[in-house]
């Protein structure tokens, strides 16, 4: 009676475990499924076979670990929520395993990722908003995001423990308007990151440990209309060659 179903939200309660393959077999029209704010901590890794044409799911708020997600995903999906889990890494193997080549948005904020694996983006090549806040993730070094084909234009990496970002971290990402980094340990900043992201327009360093910045490299990126850089330990900008000193 339900095969007309298109969205199925079950929100707030005390669900654990999802173990029966065919709880969904017949929901074959259901286009978003939004399981959020429950306990599931395991998932089976049939259940989502039969949903062919879902592209919203909502997994956000519940217990799963890296090990409970790496299943295959409806292959379809273009918008996925796992923020407020107990994730603790993420890999190629884990976003391989999803299959999820349509993807365009990933929000995993809000859980336990402290280290990124080399060319995150492979098998995510559509993928245009990625949310990694609130985790605690101390370094970006220039293979993570070192992917020779890849769509972000959206990146948040803010709240996190970030204290070292390689020169050339971000230089695969050409597509990228938006990178929150604001409310970590950065203590300098090297514009050069972004030399091959020419589309920039909001860059967020707020409340960081940055002591002084070189605004020269500012000039190549013409799109740039905010940038963010309030609650720092700002003594020396660099502009031209002339140095602004801020009294102490």
């Amino acid at each position: 009676n339900l095969a007309n179903l298109e969205c199925l939200k079950i929100n707030a309660t005390s669900l654990e475990h999802l173990n029966d393959d065919q709880l969904f077999r017949k929901l074959s029209k259901l286009s978003e499924l939004n399981l959020r704010d429950n306990k599931l901590s395991e998932i089976n890794t049939s259940l989502f076979d039969r949903l062919k044409n879902i592209t919203i799911l909502d997994l956000s708020s519940n217990e799963l670990i890296f090990d409970k997600i790496l299943i295959e995903l409806p292959k379809k999906l273009k918008r996925l929520n796992l923020r407020r889990n107990k994730i603790e890494r993420i890999n190629n193997f884990l976003f391989k395993t999803w299959n999820v080549k349509y993807l365009r948005n990933l929000d995993m904020s809000n859980n336990l990722i402290c280290k990124l694996s080399d060319q995150i983006l492979d098998n995510l090549n559509n993928l245009k908003y990625l949310d990694l806040s609130h985790n605690q993730i101390q370094e970006i070094n220039e293979k993570h995001f070192n992917n020779s084909s890849n769509q972000l234009e959206w990146l948040d990496l803010s709240y996190n423990k970030l204290h070292k970002i390689d020169q050339m971290a971000f230089n695969r990402l050409n597509k990228l308007q938006s990178l929150d980094l604001s409310s970590n340990k950065l203590t300098t900043f090297y514009f050069d990151c972004l030399t091959y992201s020419k589309e920039i327009k909001i860059l967020s360093l707020d409340s960081n440990r940055i002591e002084q910045l070189d605004l020269n490299c500012l000039k190549k990126f013409k799109q740039l209309q905010y940038l963010l850089l309030s609650n720092n330990r700002m003594r020396k900008l660099c502009y031209n060659f002339d140095f602004y000193l801020f009294e102490t």
